[in-house]
């Protein structure tokens, strides 16, 4: 669900809910490991539309707030879902952080793709350090 408030004739707000999923893969010896990380998030994206003749290219950016609902956790042996917050899993819910991208906008469709940095910590572990970032790409239609 994404909102497209326009503030000037070149600039809007474009809050979102989103659905995301993040994840990783180690590869090592004796073991493999894939996570896959659910996630509830809400960016705020400033976005400047610039006039291309035909389409508008998007520039956006903004802070982002994520919710982690749960995710799998998977290795050569057997394979987990589990919640997140629950200590035994090392990850904590809560995320924010900052994201951007570009696209374009035809009519009421936009296409782009975008970038996810966390500054949010989402490990339990005292001694390890984790934070999500990701690429990501959309197709919204604005009503």
């Amino acid at each position: 669900m994404v909102g497209d408030f326009t503030v000037a004739p070149a600039l809007s707000i474009q809050p979102a809910v989103l659905f995301a999923t993040q994840g990783w893969t180690y590869e090592g010896e004796p073991f493999e490991v894939t996570v896959g990380l659910n996630y509830i998030q809400v960016p705020v994206h400033l976005q400047y539309k610039i006039n291309i003749g035909g389409p508008k290219l998007l520039i956006q950016a903004g802070p982002f707030l994520g919710y982690g609902l749960g995710g799998k956790f998977e290795t050569n042996h057997s394979v987990t879902n589990f919640k997140m917050g629950r200590y035994e899993y090392d990850f904590i819910a809560r995320d924010f952080g900052l994201s951007g991208g570009v696209g374009l906008q035809f009519g009421h469709i936009q296409i782009g793709a975008g970038y996810l940095l966390g500054i949010e910590n989402i490990s339990n572990r005292t001694n390890w350090r984790q934070k999500n970032t990701a690429l990501s790409f959309a197709l919204t239609y604005l009503f």
